[in-house]
């Protein structure tokens, strides 16, 4: 997809991205590891496609109306890439949650990537998952849902920016090394020895 016809989808409000925000999230805590003020939410959650999503919820212990951040790693990476910026964003009291993504699972998602109904069907699949990612930040009663933000690197910036064009919850975003479309990490995954 080139970003024209993201922006394009955007703004005529395509039911692609579309999901039920109604639908349980089925929030599961797997374990919890509390130290020095914060609290590590090891959890899973029902995404907008059914899959489940492991995520890092990492909050300040005491306190309310915090800011909400959601963190997505590159490619290659998992949830852990952004747990220390979590961490020390909790010291300043930001609830945050860090997901792993589809590509967390590395060579065994790109390899299945190549077909482009296939991938734009995935692509899509993870917009929504991310808005469902959202909804878990903003249903913690400790968040305030009028500042959220969004960081994102290298095929998580590219997701943020798609994600910038059709939620609106989230006032600022961080994009670091993000590529221009979704044919460029076709092009970098093909460009790879397998």
């Amino acid at each position: 997809m080139s970003p024209s016809l993201i922006t394009k989808m955007a703004e005529t409000n395509d039911s692609r991205f579309a999901y039920d925000a109604d639908e349980n999230l089925d929030i599961q805590e797997i374990g919890e590891e509390v130290f020095d003020g914060k609290a590590v939410h090891n959890i899973t959650f029902r995404g907008a496609t059914g899959r489940r999503i492991s995520a890092y919820l990492v909050t300040p212990i005491v306190g309310h109306s915090f800011p909400g951040i959601l963190f997505v790693h590159p490619l290659p990476g998992s949830r852990k890439s952004f747990l220390d910026e979590a961490l020390k964003l909790a010291d300043r009291r930001v609830c945050s949650i860090a997901v792993d993504a589809p590509w967390s699972g590395g060579t065994k998602w790109a390899k299945g990537m190549g077909n482009p109904e296939h991938d734009r069907t995935e692509y899509i699949s993870t917009i929504k998952d991310l808005r469902r990612s959202i909804d878990v930040l903003t249903s913690q009663a400790s968040v305030d849902r009028r500042r959220i933000g969004f960081v994102g690197h290298s095929l998580g910036a590219l997701c943020g920016a798609v994600l910038s064009s059709v939620d609106r919850r989230t006032r600022a975003y961080v994009l670091m090394s993000g590529t221009t479309s979704f044919a460029d990490v076709a092009q970098v995954k093909h460009a790879r020895p397998e």
